[in-house]
């Protein structure tokens, strides 16, 4: 990896991880983004076809991690629109411009193009996302595949990571991490879904796996998640554990009952053998949580 010239594209939480594992390992990369700093890196609207592709023609990556995306399951279910320009016209984008400079693409989805109904997903198991956010994500892998030659698609899961002053937006959240910390934190109650099942994933070991895979030229897809699935009130009594809050603030609720605009998967765990083959492994909930600061 460490010969090669990398773009990541997205500077959120992933994007950002991925920037501090290529500088600690001495990976040369440029980092572009919708809302960044133009001290840290270049502006990019991948909506526009234009503009990714003279992104990359400027850079002239040899590989190009794309994860700017809009997260936010419930926006996404009420803004279509704009989480199909952004998570698929924009992956088309990139994927078109990395065709033609010919930049090896590492693309992230999610355990939300399952429908939840049997859990320990493979890659080999048909996808069928129940809302907006797992469509769009689903459409950009296949889109994806066919356009791009050199490819890693990598499918994760409940994305979390070091504690940072984060605030909500329109298109992104907190992590839950982070949002059961911080309401634990002030004494607050919070309700949590006893009913969904996923697999916590530090973004730290999502990061370290990714340069991992690009460097043993793994290509396809492939799910990279924590070890443990459990469900969301199990993960948040893990975290409350962890940094020593009250768990009894912590109450038990059925997905029905919080009336959500978009559907979720009740166990879209996945299936890690395919990873583990690979010599590449993540750690389970415990050890992942004591990362933490």
């Amino acid at each position: 990896m460490v010969d090669l010239k990398c773009l990541i594209i997205g500077y959120g939480l992933l994007g950002k991880e991925l920037a501090v594992k290529m500088q600690e390992k001495g990976i040369e990369f440029s980092v572009a983004s919708n809302d960044i700093n133009e001290a840290l890196g270049n502006r990019v609207d991948i909506t526009s076809k234009e503009e990714a592709g003279s992104l990359l023609l400027q850079h002239k990556p040899d590989v190009v991690f794309l994860t700017a995306a809009v997260t936010n399951v419930d926006f996404c279910e009420e803004n279509s629109q704009r989480a199909f320009d952004v998570n698929v016209s924009g992956a088309k984008n990139v994927a078109g411009a990395c065709e033609e400079h010919g930049c090896f693409l590492v693309f992230y989805s999610t355990d939300f193009v399952f429908d939840g109904k049997k859990g320990n997903y493979s890659e080999t198991d048909l996808p069928n996302p129940l809302n907006v956010y797992g469509k769009t994500k689903l459409e950009a892998e296949q889109a994806i595949a066919e356009a791009v030659q050199r490819c890693l698609i990598i499918r994760t899961s409940t994305l979390y990571g070091q504690f940072e002053p984060v605030e909500n937006t329109a298109e992104k959240k907190k992590s839950f991490v982070q949002w059961v910390f911080d309401s634990l934190k002030a004494g607050n109650e919070i309700m949590v879904v006893t009913d969904q099942v996923t697999n916590p994933t530090l973004v730290d070991e999502l990061a370290e796996a990714s340069i991992a895979l690009v460097g043993k030229k793994a290509k396809g897809l492939i799910h990279v998640a924590g070890r443990t699935a459990l469900s969301r009130f199990q993960f948040a009594e893990k975290v409350a554990e962890r940094f020593s809050l009250n768990k009894a603030l912590i109450k038990p609720i059925e997905t029905a009952q919080l009336g959500q605009a978009a559907k979720r998967p009740k166990d879209s765990s996945l299936s890690l053998k395919k990873l583990n083959s690979l010599g590449v492994k993540t750690k389970d909930i415990e050890s992942a949580l004591k990362e933490l600061a």
